[in-house]
């Protein structure tokens, strides 16, 4: 939403997303991709989850997997781009 800050449109996000509140903290990637018609900007933060369960509202699934495993998905080339530069 407009004159929101990056923590707290994924604030909203996840809420909106998953019902569940989490605590965004250090910020740990961001990246601008050009795909052939637009160009995308990505920023990635570490967060920790609440204390409640979530609920898929917007998704059909979801993976936990420790960071050596983030490459082996099927990502888009922005989203694999902005996990090759993690330094976590």
């Amino acid at each position: 939403m407009e004159g929101e800050c990056d923590h707290e449109t994924l604030i909203r996000e996840i809420k909106e997303e998953m019902d569940w509140d989490v605590f965004v903290g250090k910020k740990i990637g961001k990246i601008a991709h050009e795909y052939e018609d637009f160009e995308v900007s990505l920023t990635a933060y570490l967060c920790k989850g609440g204390d409640g369960d979530f609920k898929l509202l917007e998704h059909l699934d979801y993976k936990w997997l420790p960071k050596h495993e983030l490459l082996n998905l099927n990502w888009t080339d922005a989203d694999r781009k902005l996990i090759e530069t993690f330094e976590f």
